[in-house]
């Protein structure tokens, strides 16, 4: 690619190419995932009898695939130089007498390491690691613009005004190396099959040329339309609008060729992909793009049509329904130092999946205690997490009354990951990061509490009401079988469920993201990608922007200081408009 400054790139409107699916399928992800997988079956049943986690000699945990390569007993894309793998092949490994290894198993094991594996480093998905894979020459703005135009016009042009593009190239600039890029590429896939009302999965797809940190996404695949796009690109503080800039003709090029029936140009078509993650998943978009109401009961009929949760729960405890209501209740809570009780409603009619709330407390006192008050107990607030049509999750957060909240009062609930909010439960993000498998399998311990107690509890009507709410068998069942679903999405939008941080720590790939994007200090160079200039560049203008001396030496600035930095940065470097006031004003 040719920057537009190098090139003199005129911006020629854009003309249409052969037509091309505007989507992608699973990327090769989905292969390699597989393919690991079952690398570590296959070392395991051969060779983990002698080299487990004792071994032989200086050879121990052989499906640890990572130290294979570390200690050279693999060879990153290269079976051929493997020694693990060459033993395997000529018979060596495992020993006489015992069976060789199939072929079939053998095809695999030469799969991974020829397609899949990577050189230690470049393997984490961990995006708070310090980078290590700088390229040997960053991606100009004008490079990645000409990369954009070149996608779309690989597609119909009666497509191109549903067509967005959303950034990580500042992270491949800045160093990040091909596992911590995929990781944003899982957020990514995963932030908007959260956020989508479509029966089918949307994917992603990586702009050529991009380094697999550019995507294109398609409006239609999330039931996104330009308006909600813009509202987004507006709320972003890293939004650019490059079209101002004579610099970049391909930009002007591009917002017009996205222009809609009423002719409007698309000034924002780009978004830095970090603080679209951030933004997305939190209130008050992630409330407006999933549409939650303002109410419980709304929102169970709206996405759920469930018409009476209260109804339907006191006619499975008088035993007038059967098998619409479960309950389960528990002493523990994960998110609270109180007891919890959990409800699911079945989903009528042709809508599938599920629709589970909780019931919070910010004490075990009186009518708060659900072993003494099993039916007539008094919640403070709740959670709610309910199927979407492409089998991903969403959710909700109540007060005591049912009334929709941003994020649940931390003397009832408490998120201990959400470091920047007093650790609160912040719907959308706490609930993505915390239900990481879907839906969390809890056992039920208030019937068998009950039934153990039954002189304490009168009339006879409540012990009946308990062993109607609470199923002494399938609760777990039930609960495993939502799970089993969510987790089912996942796999076929290739997105793993967790991401092992460099701590050992594992953490859903959108929170780790998120992670990554608040709690890493931004360095001279990371704040220069960011911006799309070079640290030298960028200490040019600390007369504009004092605050940018700050980062002299090896000093850094905390995300909530850039993001005020940001927009007069790229001003006073010429390189677009930040937050565009015609972009951003209705209308």
């Amino acid at each position: 690619m040719t920057s537009a400054t190098e090139s003199g790139t005129t911006g020629d409107p854009v003309t249409p190419a052969n037509d091309a699916p505007t989507t992608g399928g699973p990327p090769e992800a989905v292969a390699c995932e597989s393919r690991r997988n079952q690398t570590q079956e296959i070392l395991q049943a051969h060779c983990g009898g002698c080299h487990g986690d004792q071994g032989k000699g200086d050879f121990s945990n052989v499906t640890d695939l990572e130290a294979l390569i570390a200690t050279g007993k693999i060879t990153p894309k290269a079976p051929a130089d493997s020694y693990l793998y060459q033993r395997i092949v000529k018979g060596e490994m495992p020993p006489a007498p015992n069976a060789p290894v199939p072929a079939d198993e053998q095809a695999v094991l030469e799969a991974w390491i020829g397609e899949c594996s990577t050189p230690i480093g470049q393997e984490s998905g961990d995006p708070q690691r310090p980078p290590e894979c700088a390229p040997e020459a960053p991606v100009t703005t004008g490079e990645w613009l000409n990369a954009i135009q070149a996608d779309l016009l690989t597609l119909d042009p009666n497509d191109w005004k549903f067509q967005r593009y959303v950034s990580f190239i500042e992270l491949y600039n800045f160093g990040y190396c091909p596992g911590q890029l995929t990781t944003y590429h899982h957020a990514l896939t995963k932030v908007l099959n959260s956020l989508s009302d479509q029966t089918e999965l949307g994917f992603p797809v990586a702009v050529a040329g991009s380094h697999d940190a550019i995507f294109r996404v398609d409006l239609r695949d999330y039931g996104w339309n330009a308006d909600l796009w813009d509202r987004i690109a507006c709320a972003n503080p890293y939004s650019i609008d490059y079209g101002v800039n004579e610099a970049y003709p391909v930009a002007a090029a591009i917002q017009d060729a996205l222009k809609n029936e009423k002719g409007t140009e698309v000034a924002l078509f780009v978004q830095p992909g970090r603080p679209f993650i951030n933004i997305v998943t939190r209130p008050p978009l992630y409330h407006d793009i999933l549409e939650i109401p303002e109410t419980l009961a709304q929102l169970a009929l709206i996405k759920s049509g469930i018409v009476d949760l209260a109804g339907n729960a006191l006619a499975e405890q008088n035993n007038e329904i059967e098998d619409i209501v479960h309950r389960a209740g528990f002493y523990v809570s994960g998110v609270s130092d109180s007891n919890r009780m959990i409800e699911r409603q079945r989903v009528p009619g042709e809508k599938a999946g599920y629709f589970w709330h909780s019931f919070d407390f910010g004490d075990n006192d009186g009518p708060r205690d659900i072993f003494a008050h099993p039916l007539d107990f008094q919640a403070d607030g709740g959670e709610v997490i309910f199927s979407l049509p492409n089998g991903f999750q969403g959710y909700m957060i109540v007060d005591g009354l049912g009334q929709r909240i941003e994020a649940a009062p931390t003397a009832v609930v408490k998120d201990p990951d959400n470091q920047e909010v007093a650790y609160a439960v912040v719907n959308g993000i706490s609930c993505i990061g915390c239900h990481s498998s879907g839906i969390i399998v809890k056992a039920d311990e208030i019937r068998a509490h009950v039934e153990s107690n039954m002189e304490d509890y009168t009339p006879q009507s409540i012990i009946v009401g308990v062993q109607n709410l609470h199923p002494e068998e399938n609760v777990i069942e039930i609960q495993q079988k939502d799970s089993n679903r969510f987790m089912g999405a996942l796999e076929a939008a290739a997105v793993p469920h967790v991401i092992e941080a460099g701590n050992g720590q594992l953490i859903e790939p959108i929170r780790i993201a998120d992670f990554a994007f608040l709690r890493v200090n931004l360095t001279k160079e990371l704040a220069a990608a960011e911006i799309g200039t070079s640290p030298e560049k960028l200490l040019s203008i600390e007369q504009t922007v004092p605050d940018i001396a700050l980062l002299y030496g090896s000093g850094t600035l905390t995300r909530e200081d850039f993001v005020d930095v940001f927009a007069p940065s790229v001003e006073a470097l010429q390189i677009g408009d930040a937050q565009p006031l015609a972009a951003c004003t209705p209308g």
